[in-house]
């Protein structure tokens, strides 16, 4: 968790921060959303026993996924960089994790973009 500390000092009440992952569980989330189901999960499933900082960093990667998508979503970052982001994934879980995402139905305009993309830079 990243916080400006100069900012809070700054207002009169302390914040509340709400966990959204601890201890390999996923907290604040619906358990019958898209996130949970498929990264939640994820998480949950990788987070049991040893956890090292490779896989932390892995997390962190799969995580800003998502946030990239949101962005595409409302316009605030294009396919190129989308493909980008998933051509940055090396581990092979990962990247099968981010296939079922984007075979889901909500998502299938974006995967179909991608594909086309990787196609092209392919051939």
């Amino acid at each position: 968790m990243e916080i400006d500390i100069k900012q809070m000092m700054l207002q009169d009440k302390i914040p509340r921060f709400r966990v959204l992952f601890y201890d390999g569980k996923c907290f604040n989330t619906k358990q019958n959303d898209i996130y949970y189901n498929t990264i939640g999960k994820y998480k949950e499933e990788k987070f049991r026993g040893n956890v090292d900082e490779k896989l932390r960093g892995r997390m962190r990667k799969i995580n800003w996924f998502w946030d990239d998508v949101l962005k595409y979503k409302k316009g605030e970052v294009d396919i190129e960089y989308m493909v980008n982001v998933i051509d940055a994934v090396y581990d092979m879980d990962d990247k099968k994790l981010i296939e079922n995402i984007l075979h889901k139905k909500i998502m299938q305009s974006i995967a179909s973009r991608i594909s086309r993309i990787q196609r092209r830079k392919t051939h």
